[in-house]
């Protein structure tokens, strides 16, 4: 995806079958434990700088500052993504569960300004009362910039219920 490579290939495939084949039988059971595990948190974060950094360098620090402080609590992030915003400058981060080091995609480049807002969205293996802490310590480790929790909703999901069921 990252490079186009195989697209066309891959394309002419999905649209040349006939369907998707026979549907997937799930065990809801199973799903649903997975699903308990994790611990979510969604969040959006207003970050203040003392002067203008370089935004494409903080959000990988503020990643890695994070799944640093996850690990201390002993979990790795199942999955973690990160949009950072500042004036008219966009940059987007990921990691997942034993991939390599968070990666970073500037979206749009353009002017930026001693304020951004960080959208956090992260999947863990632990209990969510550990997640606003860690957050908060990844905050805490970035150099002159301050952080404040804006919007927050860190939960356990509940056991899926589907509506519509394939017979």
């Amino acid at each position: 995806a990252r490079t186009g490579a195989g697209i066309d290939p891959w394309s002419e495939r999905v649209l040349a079958s006939r369907g998707s084949g026979r549907p997937i039988d799930v065990d809801y059971d199973t799903y649903g434990k997975g699903e308990q595990w994790l611990g979510w948190l969604n969040a959006t974060i207003e970050l203040r700088a003392a002067r203008v950094p370089e935004w494409e360098q903080v959000l990988p620090e503020f990643m890695r500052a994070l799944c640093c402080a996850l690990s201390e609590v002993g979990e790795a992030p199942a999955h973690l993504k990160c949009l950072l915003t500042s004036g008219s400058f966009i940059a987007a981060g990921n990691a997942t569960l034993g991939g390599p080091a968070p990666a970073l995609r500037i979206l749009k480049t353009g002017r930026t300004g001693r304020k951004a807002e960080l959208v956090v969205n992260l999947r863990i293996g632990l209990q969510p009362r550990h997640l606003r802490p860690a957050v908060m310590t990844a905050v805490g480790a970035l150099e002159n910039i301050q952080g404040k929790i804006l919007t927050e909703c860190s939960f356990a999901p509940s056991r899926p219920v589907p509506q519509h069921r394939l017979a």
